[in-house]
């Protein structure tokens, strides 16, 4: 029973942490925004880099970000799609598609084709994930702010 109580006694240290209503709303906030950058597999680095550099709250933070992992892959194409009508680049949601085997075929044109289709994409995400962002924290701050009261009045003998 010893070692399933200091595991409880470490999640309940993760989720204090950063357990202020402003932290958990910019946790919540910064993990959906970076949960849907437009470059798959550095979302989970990033947001990670995130909670250190802020000391946020790995827990919502990470659990957030996963929370919206299919929204990132159905907005990826969304994603290349603004930065090809923003931006002029032409590249389409079949050179998204064709990206992995052009990379394992040959590694440089992959990687211009990468750079194309992406790039803009990040540019798109980087213009409107800050509003997203801006939101989410907005509209997330009072309901933890109640749930901290309750959790107050609650403990309160």
């Amino acid at each position: 029973m010893q070692p399933y109580r200091r595991l409880v006694h470490l999640i309940r240290q993760q989720l204090g942490q950063g357990s202020q209503p402003e932290a958990l709303s910019t946790g919540v906030a910064l993990g959906v925004m970076l949960g849907l950058f437009p470059v798959p597999g550095v979302t989970t680095v990033l947001c990670l880099l995130a909670a250190v550099a802020l000391r946020l709250n790995h827990v919502v933070l990470q659990a957030s970000h996963y929370a919206v992992y299919p929204l990132q892959v159905a907005m990826l194409g969304v994603y290349v799609s603004l930065g090809n009508l923003w931006f002029g680049t032409g590249a389409t949601m079949a050179d998204l598609i064709r990206l992995p085997a052009l990379l394992g075929a040959d590694v440089v044109a992959g990687g211009r084709l990468l750079t194309s289709v992406l790039l803009p994409g990040v540019a798109v995400w980087v213009i409107t994930s800050p509003i997203l962002g801006a939101g989410i924290y907005f509209l997330s701050r009072p309901a933890f702010a109640k749930l901290r009261a309750t959790q107050t009045q609650t403990a309160a003998p």
